[in-house]
């Protein structure tokens, strides 16, 4: 059995996951089994919640079972999550190459579990800075993990890609640095990275590739010193393209709303999780300063983002 620390979970493992730190000799408080299957068992035909892919297409189900709940990712893999989500179970079918294993579990059903067991986690990377972290949240293809690396290379600690978790400590807000690794495009890779830096794939389905950080990095937790909302394309467009970069501040009704936009949550119809998400927020809505941050969608104009952002 493998033990590994993601954020601050210490998950056990039969299967090892080298991208996250080792816990071997720490408690486990959640336990993770992958059991491949020929094929998936049947299930309800309607599921309570879906997600949806970058072309407009479902790509995962979630459905309620006797103990918790089932997760299924098109064509991959089941993930049963308990109520309590303490226990993982994985079906992955045969041709399902482990990286992808990995990184379903790893990037998609533990900031739920994550979620599920207390924590806030939102879909945001983040970078520490003599100004406290700065966090960058928003959808998948809005650039968080290009500019976190582009923070990287003017030698800013990259804390987490697109899982930030959460912990409050005597009325301070710290983000708890995840496991060491981020995820670009290629279009990224080639314009911030050597040809010859190296990569690992995330998964078969995936063009992205996974960029290893460093593994000596401090593991505690750091305090958020504020939170950046990225704009969408069309948000941008509606600005001058050419223009200077823009950042707006929010007020804490409207951070609140994009908090809650952008935070993990296992099953949305739960009203009690969704009470305790929405309890934990309220104060890091009216204490955190939050802004909006319109980024043009181009690649020689990085630079003149970061020095906005730490200006």
């Amino acid at each position: 059995m493998h033990r590994h620390r993601i954020a601050d979970l210490v998950v056990e493992s039969n299967i090892p996951l080298p991208e996250a730190p080792s816990a071997a000799g720490q408690k486990p408080e959640c336990t993770f089994r992958c059991t491949p299957v020929q094929s998936f068992v049947p299930v309800g035909i309607d599921s309570f919640h879906n997600w949806i892919d970058l072309k407009g297409e479902p790509c995962a189900w979630f459905f309620r079972e006797q103990t918790g709940y089932r997760i299924r990712f098109r064509d991959m893999a089941d993930f049963l999550v308990s109520a309590d989500a303490d226990e993982i179970h994985c079906f992955p079918l045969p041709e399902v190459p482990l990286e992808t294993i990995r990184h379903l579990l790893l990037d998609q059903v533990l900031p739920l579990v994550l979620s599920r067991r207390g924590r806030i986690t939102l879909h945001a990377s983040a970078i520490a800075t003599p100004a406290g972290v700065f966090a960058f949240v928003g959808k998948s293809g809005q650039g968080k993990s290009t500019l976190v690396a582009h923070f990287a290379q003017n030698n800013y600690s990259i804390l987490c890609d697109d899982g930030m978790v959460l912990r409050e400590r005597a009325g301070e807000t710290l983000v708890v640095p995840s496991y060491p690794g981020i995820r670009l495009w290629q279009d990224s890779l080639s314009a911030l990275f050597d040809a010859d830096t190296p990569t690992t794939a995330v998964a078969h389905y995936s063009e992205k590739r996974r960029l290893p950080l460093d593994r000596t990095a401090s593991s505690d937790p750091v305090a958020l010193g504020r939170i950046y909302i990225l704009s969408s394309r069309e948000e941008w467009s509606a600005k001058d393209e050419a223009g200077p970069i823009a950042i707006e501040r929010l007020s804490a009704r409207e951070t609140m709303i994009e908090l809650a936009r952008y935070s993990y949550v296992l099953d949305p119809t739960d009203h009690q999780d969704l009470q305790r998400i929405f309890h934990q927020l309220v104060p890091l809505a009216e204490g955190i300063p939050c802004y909006r941050l319109f980024i043009p969608y181009d690649f020689s104009r990085l630079a003149e983002v970061c020095e906005s952002v730490m200006a």
